[in-house]
């Protein structure tokens, strides 16, 4: 009877697993062309104009992302072809984990929790989806189910492992954190050969990222200790401060708080208290430092990204909270589910605007060649705020997603617009050199297999 009760069980996590994977396949392709946002119409035209990966900052996953949008480069797909390949980056990758850790390891839970990286705690983040921080997620829930197998103690488990870690390592810093707070959680250095592996690979990794520290990373490290050199620590703590972000936290991150909340409940129910002590230490560390370096506390795409770091952890949370406890291995996928279903609503309801957005610009691109301009300078602007409480209005749209939904109709069809409020100053003639500084690299190759780039100085569109 046990173990029939658990191949039910066994059955009923697969399933779920795939209708989770199907529901994320589907918005994938639905809003494919709204997931161009912010810095993912960058990625996706570097990748396509250099033909090969594109990776910044050392972030060595980054071609986990853009394998799937190069492969179809290299087929000669259509433009929007390649676009929707983009989007799904985050679904076959997830798919393959999910294999690995449902079959591979027989870990259903975490197969579950491992689906949830990609949907708990998230709405507007869903349209720019190259945080690397959210592959990092997948792989890093791989990982505790690896090692929490007997599969860790084989040749290829070993190796896997050490391939995950590295991976992860340098997926971000606030991945780094939350795996070293996993590390710790689990106590690795019990399991003496594979903690003496993951610190050797931790100190090669760490010494070329900090030979090679680029100017990005270099600002952001400076701003959190310029910030507690003029300022100190303890002005986060304010209670004004806390009670803005707890009430911030309530109306954009009600699942993940439960995930915690139960979690939490469940070490103090076991008297686990290396594991309470964890959680609360792990939710107070990531508090810490991504409130030292951006403590702005309206809600938009970029702070979803960093309070990932805490989904993120009350995942973990969850997977040990699944080891420990039946109720918790039988209700999990009841939960998983229904926050599934309520996240993949609500990102739908948040998705209208990202339509609207994307149809205005497209609007703008047919204004811009009614005008016989093909390389301008956009100075029409509009609001797009998402609904949701204390949200800030959506990015203006970036030259990449001008050049992409442009080329969609055919390379001859390519336009470049850049966003600037009107009144701004802008030399026309020197704005090229300018957008290179800022790291604006447009493709230049006039007659690209997917862009013909327009040449001469920009014009403004009235």
């Amino acid at each position: 009877m046990p173990a029939e009760r658990g191949q039910l069980m066994a059955h009923r996590d697969n399933l779920l697993g795939y209708l989770a994977l199907s529901a994320l396949a589907f918005f994938a392709v639905y809003f494919a062309k709204e997931r161009l946002y912010a810095d993912a119409g960058y990625f996706l035209v570097r990748v396509i104009d250099e033909e090969g990966f594109h990776v910044i900052n050392q972030r060595w996953l980054m071609p986990l992302i853009q394998w799937l949008p190069l492969v179809g480069v290299k087929l000669g797909l259509p433009l929007k072809g390649i676009t929707v390949l983009y989007s799904l980056g985050n679904v076959v990758l997830c798919a393959g984990a999910f294999l690995y850790v449902s079959r591979v390891l027989r870990d259903g839970y975490h197969g579950l929790i491992l689906l949830a990286t990609q949907f708990v705690g998230l709405a507007q983040a869903l349209f720019c989806p190259v945080f690397e921080l959210y592959y990092g997620a997948i792989l890093l829930i791989t990982l505790r189910a690896l090692l929490q197998s007997d599969v860790r103690n084989t040749r290829s488990g070993q190796v896997i492992a050490w391939l995950l870690f590295a991976l992860i390592a340098t997926c971000h810093f606030l991945g780094l954190l939350v795996l070293l707070l996993m590390l710790t959680l689990d106590r690795i250095w019990q399991h003496r050969p594979m903690f003496i592996a993951f610190l050797s690979i931790l100190v090669v990794l760490m010494a070329q990222r900090i030979i090679g520290l680029s100017g990005y990373e270099d600002r952001a490290f400076q701003t959190v200790f310029l910030r507690l050199e003029l300022a100190g620590i303890g002005w986060i703590f304010a209670p004004g401060r806390l009670w803005a972000h707890a009430v911030q936290a309530f109306w954009h991150y009600p699942d993940a708080i439960l995930i915690a909340l139960l979690s939490i409940f469940t070490a103090w129910r076991k008297k686990a208290w290396w594991p309470l002590l964890m959680f609360f230490a792990g939710h107070l560390v990531i508090y810490t430092v991504v409130s030292l370096y951006f403590p702005d506390g309206t809600h938009d795409r970029y702070r979803e990204t960093l309070d990932y770091a805490h989904v993120l952890w009350a995942l973990v949370a969850a997977g040990w909270a699944a080891q420990v406890s039946h109720l918790w291995r039988k209700w999990t996928p009841h939960l998983f589910a229904l926050v599934l279903v309520l996240r993949i609503g609500w990102s739908f309801h948040v998705g209208n605007t990202f339509e609207e957005r994307k149809e205005w610009i497209e609007e703008r691109i047919v204004h811009a060649r009614e005008q016989r301009i093909t390389k301008g300078l956009d100075t029409a602007v509009r609001q797009f705020v998402p609904p949701g409480f204390n949200n800030a209005p959506l990015y203006s749209p970036a030259p990449f997603e001008y050049l992409l939904l442009s080329a969609m109709q055919g390379p001859e069809n390519t336009v470049v617009l850049v966003s600037v409020p009107r009144g701004a100053q802008a030399d026309l003639q020197a704005l090229d050199e300018e957008l290179r500084r800022e790291g604006v690299m447009l493709p230049d190759r006039r007659n690209g297999r997917y862009f013909h780039m327009p040449e001469g100085p920009f014009t403004v569109v009235e």
